[in-house]
């Protein structure tokens, strides 16, 4: 199992690496991060054990072969006494209780038992079709695993570009600032400047700094984060290889129609009902074919008493009368788990429907915020050019100058900042609708 597991991340990375330089897509770094998550392994293991089961279930239908000895010890034994036969002449004289046969008290027994059931009511039926549903439940829930880790992959990748918009952001600032610095310091040489300028220049120019080392603490510790999901730099990742969602009818409609939960509870129902098919069947007649062989002392006929080789065969019929608690436990407890299935169901659908309508009300939201985000570059620009102009001409303080410096990459930002945070709504709406990626 872990030779075809690294042979499978050896392929994808390979795949992966494609042409020298070249970056790959989300997809594949999601596809990766399957291969090598544990989380994803083990219901592929439970994936494993559920056919195994079945297998097993299967072997039910045929015969089974048991083997097995005894051995017996009687107080009395079995007595032919010769006044038991009559017709013996009346002038023989016959001692009174004279014994003519007498079987012996110890009896040893070896047998080997072929035992083919031929009428279970079901029962071995219901068995085989649960380890099916199990099978076809535990791969649903591989699904789930799959799409859970698809959107951490996809939100990690995420966060890392906002925070790299966000160092690139402070980087463009603190560039800014420190050509106003050089200009002021040529100023304040000739004293054409405050040298208070110069302090507030540099002080925050120190905050920016500062800033911009915080971010980059936070790049590096999601750097790690996702290589750790998938054993990529997030920098070999091609960016524009984001998926698209539809319309809100739409992924509710897919979600309906491919959520692997919504798949899991079905299957969990019907995994109910072939429990309670199988409780059912212990209320009916069982009916098996028995055919043994003996080796024992004595044989049938226990007035020999040597070993002897012989041969029984015949039906057993099963029928259970009084002994029905069990069964009838059973059955009730279906009934729970039935409607304790059904509910769950309901609440999930509930939850997941309230979730994508609340998602597809936050991309309106932000795609309004985005709109908002770019007018204020856009005023935020002009109001850099106006204070620039009118520091020149000694109109403004330096604060005023540089507030209005700030705020244009804090516009700047907070646009970047609005981009990722709809990404993550559709890497949202991907989760709760259950699309994992291409390979859907």
């Amino acid at each position: 199992m872990m030779k075809t597991r690294w042979e499978i991340v050896l392929a994808l990375l390979l795949a992966a690496a494609g042409p020298l330089g070249a970056k790959v897509s989300l997809q594949q770094a999601v596809e990766l991060a399957w291969a090598q998550s544990p989380a994803v392994e083990r219901q592929l293991l439970g994936e494993e054990a559920a056919r195994i089961g079945r297998s097993f279930a299967l072997r039910q239908r045929f015969f089974r072969l048991e083997a097995g000895g005894s051995y017996r010890f009687s107080s009395d034994a079995v007595k032919v006494l010769a006044q038991d036969f009559p017709l013996l002449p009346a002038d023989l004289s016959i001692p009174e209780g004279l014994v003519l046969l007498s079987a012996p008290r110890d009896f040893y027994d070896l047998k080997l038992t072929l035992v083919q059931p031929l009428y279970t009511g079901g029962a071995i039926n219901q068995a085989i079709r649960m380890e099916e549903i199990k099978g076809l439940l535990e791969a649903k829930r591989t699904e789930l695993a799959k799409n859970d880790l698809a959107g951490q992959v996809k939100a990690s990748f995420l966060t890392y570009r906002f925070l790299q918009a966000k160092r690139d952001s402070l980087s463009r600032l603190l560039e800014n600032l420190s050509l106003h610095f050089q200009k002021i310091e040529a100023f304040a040489r000739e004293q054409l400047v405050r040298r208070s300028d110069l302090l507030e220049t540099r002080s925050k120019m120190d905050e920016v700094l500062l800033n911009r080392v915080d971010v980059s603490q936070q790049i590096e510790q999601e750097r790690v984060a996702f290589q750790s999901f998938c054993g990529l730099d997030p920098e070999e990742v091609d960016a524009s290889s984001l998926e698209p969602v539809g319309t809100v009818e739409e992924s509710l409609a897919a979600f309906h129609r491919s959520h692997p939960l919504l798949a899991a509870f079905e299957e969990q129902g019907r995994l109910v009902e072939a429990g309670r098919r199988a409780a059912a069947a212990g209320r009916l007649p069982q009916l098996a074919g028995t055919y043994e062989l003996h080796y024992g002392k004595p044989g049938v006929n226990f007035f020999k008493k040597d070993w002897s080789l012989y041969v029984q065969a015949g039906l057993t019929l099963t029928v259970p009368l009084l002994n029905r608690s069990q069964s009838d436990r059973d059955l009730a407890l279906s009934e729970v788990e039935r409607r304790k299935v059904a509910s769950q169901r309901l609440d999930f659908v509930r939850e997941s429907e309230k979730g994508l309508l609340q998602a597809y009300e936050t991309k309106k939201s932000l795609a309004a915020k985005q709109n908002l985000a770019n007018g204020l570059v856009r005023d935020a620009e002009e109001d850099l050019k106006l204070k620039e102009s009118l520091y020149r001409e000694n109109q403004i303080s330096n604060l005023d100058y540089l507030a209005a410096v700030a705020n244009l990459e804090k516009y700047r930002s907070l646009r970047a900042e609005l981009e990722i945070q709809q990404c993550l709504a559709d890497v949202r709406i991907q989760m709760l609708i259950g699309r994992r990626g291409a390979e859907q």
